[in-house]
């Protein structure tokens, strides 16, 4: 547990000073510090998420032999290989996969530094963050890139697609993002919102049903009437939600590219209770909640009170998820690997 509070606490104050520095150099500067620190502890953690013994599992069984490019998803396989065959150890995967997915996520945060230091708290104590779950480690790699490609909509769509099939290489679900090119950038009235959501429930059924009748990687997800979205989130995300589309004018300013991947999330969450495929689609719109809402809330008070009792309320679920896994290391990590830990010869030592 000592390891959480450390971890929360030092976090805090690096926010506090970012949020009070008005030096632009020193600012960006934090920014790096502040990365480096959820890139470490996000790569060094150990035991950290319920998955994490199964990605030990998959590298140890690993054949080198094996030709990369026969994978679905190649770069992982490469990233294992790399694993198997040379004095690293599995922390690399790990690290590699917390350096992309952070930088990706947050450094598209920090763009609207007036609520960066509501939005990386957010990103951070949210249960389906990165951070506090191991699971789907190669879809939130994915994530990353897929939030760093999000500099060149309407401006290239070469580079866009460049970053989404890199995502692809690393798991396969991203190739879904190819058309947001398009689709983010269109304005999204009240009415054109209805006949998306509309269009995207009645094609739905149709998508199910071709999927789970298919032999495609996610057919057995496509049966599957399993939801991983808690009923809680669900019903919070939707609430903020309504607050969206009840004051359109409100949140005018809003880019058009963050209202419309706020509106896919909330699509997909709400798909996800259909079936479990939805979530998994959604996994790639959920960090733009980190900076939606503290921009909702803002609006609501304008002296970001709100936001202090959202993050308040945060802390409090999480250290209560903490406090009843605290004798389980895959949910509360027992030890943080040092630095050299990413060479074998050092990893667990």
């Amino acid at each position: 547990m000592i390891y959480w509070i450390l971890f929360h606490a030092f976090l805090v104050a690096l926010l506090i000073l970012h949020r009070n520095e008005s030096n632009a150099k020193r600012k960006r500067i934090l920014e790096f510090i502040i990365l480096f620190f959820l890139v470490y502890f996000s790569g060094y953690r150990g035991g950290l998420g319920a998955d994490y013994e199964n990605y030990l599992h998959s590298i140890e069984v690993f054949t080198p032999g094996v030709f990369v490019f026969g994978f679905s998803e190649p770069l992982y396989a490469l990233l294992e290989m790399i694993v198997n065959i040379t004095p690293l150890s599995p922390i690399f995967l790990f690290l590699i996969s917390a350096f992309f997915t952070n930088v990706g996520i947050c450094n598209y945060l920090f763009k609207k530094n007036e609520f960066a230091l509501f939005a990386i708290l957010i990103y951070v104590l949210l249960p389906a963050s990165y951070t506090m779950s191991f699971n789907i480690v190669r879809q939130f790699f994915a994530v990353g890139l897929f939030f760093m490609s999000l500099r060149y909509v309407g401006v290239s769509f070469a580079k866009y697609s460049a970053f989404i099939l890199l995502a692809t290489l690393m798991h396969f679900s991203a190739i879904v993002l190819l058309p947001f090119y398009w689709l983010l950038r269109i304005k999204m009235s009240n009415k054109k919102m209805i006949a998306v959501a509309a269009i995207f429930f009645l094609v739905l059924p149709i998508a199910i049903s071709f999927l789970s009748g298919s032999e495609t990687r996610y057919a057995e997800e496509a049966s599957s009437s399993d939801v991983s979205t808690s009923s809680g989130v669900f019903l919070v995300f939707n609430l903020f939600f309504l607050l969206f589309i009840t004051n359109r004018n409100k949140y005018k300013d809003l880019s058009i590219i963050n209202q419309n991947l706020f509106i896919w999330y909330i699509l997909m969450i709400d798909a996800s209770y259909v079936n479990y495929f939805f979530y998994r689609l959604s996994v790639y719109f959920c960090p733009i909640m980190a900076l939606v809402i503290p921009y909702l809330l803002y609006k609501l008070d304008k002296k970001n009170a709100l936001n202090s009792m959202f993050i308040v309320f945060l802390f409090v679920l999480q250290y209560y998820i903490l406090l009843s896994n605290v004798n389980d290391s895959t949910v509360v990590p027992n030890n943080i690997y040092p630095i050299l830990s990413i060479f074998d010869s050092f990893y667990e030592s």
